[in-house]
């Protein structure tokens, strides 16, 4: 779906003409997100959960494909693809063949994740320089969550 505002001028200037939809997704699919936590026997209950995954995906796919759209350049949208993809790869593997235990890393991963969201602000004041900054932080920090959940 990320792939559509950058082939086709009508379904970007649909999603940019569209910006309380945008927001409505986010923001649906971050209550779902909450729900799920809160009432996890919501999450475990056949085909309930299915519903629920099915109704987070596309909300998320709307809210990104949207984000998308709003990017002048679409190269930091593929840049960060092949990133995320290739450190999916290789961290996969790693915490496959490794013996170390990450388990114990859980209060340095949330005082990173945090950090991040933080320099996300700084990110949209100072330009191009600190968009590429924060795609590569967006990267390793996604990699530290990859590696301690496998």
């Amino acid at each position: 779906m990320c792939v559509l505002p950058f082939t086709s001028p009508k379904v970007r200037n649909f999603f940019l003409a569209h910006f309380g939809l945008a927001i409505a997704c986010a923001i649906g699919a971050m209550m779902l997100s909450c729900a799920l936590v809160c009432c996890q026997n919501l999450a475990r209950k056949v085909p309930t959960n299915y519903y629920l995954l099915l109704a987070f995906t596309v909300l998320e796919a709307y809210t990104v494909a949207f984000v998308c759209a709003t990017v002048k350049d679409p190269l930091i949208v593929l840049a960060a693809a092949f990133m995320s993809a290739a450190i999916v790869v290789a961290l996969t593997a790693y915490a496959v063949f490794t013996k170390t235990d990450f388990t114990a890393c859980g209060g340095t991963i949330t005082v990173i994740g945090c950090a991040f969201i933080i320099f996300s602000l700084f990110s949209f004041l100072f330009g191009p320089t600190m968009h590429l900054i924060y795609c590569i932080l967006g990267v390793i920090v996604f990699g530290i969550y990859l590696v301690f959940d496998t």
